[in-house]
């Protein structure tokens, strides 16, 4: 071919396309190629023409459809077991302007703790006026031990929260944080995290908090504290043992008593509390020493 692009310009732009190999995963466009191009090597070539030799080294992978994205989360489910796999993660209710007033003033907590089973969408809350590692130590230790107390083997079970201070700790400590350690140590459970800036990965939980706002949040009014612990506490228990879920056409509990061996609705009596008033060496935190890793968020 008398107009074949030469081979050390097919080999710079290979080297172009993964940043100098410098960053293998991260990789450039043909717009970018052509400039750089231009500015190193005086090389002038046209985007089709980089765009060609980009497909003839297999240096671009077409991109999945959306449609095509959302086959492979049924595939992905098929591995998971039920009350086996849990994302926790923290709303933010100042956020929520029919309730500001009341968060602002500390007559409502400021955040409330949510965690969620992936396949049968069993949710449990709880609510803090302080982000802390101890608040999510607290709160992990009262679900899995309410977990334990309906017979599942918490060693089974997998905990997936995003990479918030709160539930890792700092980055610069040496050593796992104190929520980790209540997960691993005290119950034999596994914490995993996700991506960081991925909340995606956190779907159903996320999912979940839009849910709850729209459904609640905006609909009632709560005066007091009490007033909002009563009527969270009724929204739970609607949640879980009479509002069917739309894909899987039953309701949260009726999913946990067809799939799993817990067949008692008590199962679902999980009442939403305030974490800042349990005590802070709970039973379920003896296990676990030293716990003067408190991260604290304003």
């Amino acid at each position: 071919m008398p107009h074949k692009t030469p081979e050390h310009h097919q080999q710079l732009i290979a080297k172009l396309r993964t940043n100098d190999g410098r960053r293998p995963k991260t990789r450039i466009g043909q717009d970018k190629i052509k400039l750089l191009l231009e500015q190193r090597h005086s090389i002038e070539k046209s985007t089709s023409t980089i765009n060609r030799v980009l497909h003839e080294l297999n240096l671009i992978q077409l991109r999945k459809k959306k449609h095509q994205k959302k086959r492979q989360i049924p595939r992905y489910r098929k591995w998971l077991h039920f009350l086996a796999y849990w994302q926790l993660d923290v709303k933010y209710l100042n956020d929520i302007p029919h309730i500001y007033p009341q968060v602002i003033r500390r007559i409502l907590p400021k955040f409330q703790y949510s965690i969620k089973d992936v396949l049968t969408t069993t949710t449990f809350i709880c609510y803090a006026y302080q982000l802390s590692t101890f608040n999510s130590a607290k709160f992990i230790a009262l679900c899995l031990d309410h977990f334990r107390r309906y017979g599942l083997d918490t060693c089974k079970i997998t905990i997936q929260t995003d990479n918030g201070a709160e539930f890792i700790g700092s980055v610069f400590a040496k050593r796992d944080s104190l929520f980790t350690r209540v997960v691993e140590e005290a119950f034999g459970a596994q914490h995993s995290t996700i991506p960081p800036a991925t909340p995606r990965f956190n779907g159903s939980v996320e999912s979940f908090h839009g849910r709850i706002e729209d459904e609640f949040y905006d609909l009632e009014d709560f005066p007091t504290l009490p007033d909002l612990l009563a009527k969270a506490f009724s929204y739970m228990l609607y949640f879980n043992l009479e509002r069917p879920n739309l894909d899987l056409k039953k309701t949260p509990f009726q999913t946990v008593e067809q799939q799993t061996e817990v067949k008692d609705p008590h199962f679902m009596l999980f009442p939403p509390l305030v974490l800042d008033d349990l005590p802070l060496l709970a039973p379920q935190l003896l296990s676990v020493n030293d716990v003067s890793d408190e991260v604290r968020k304003p």
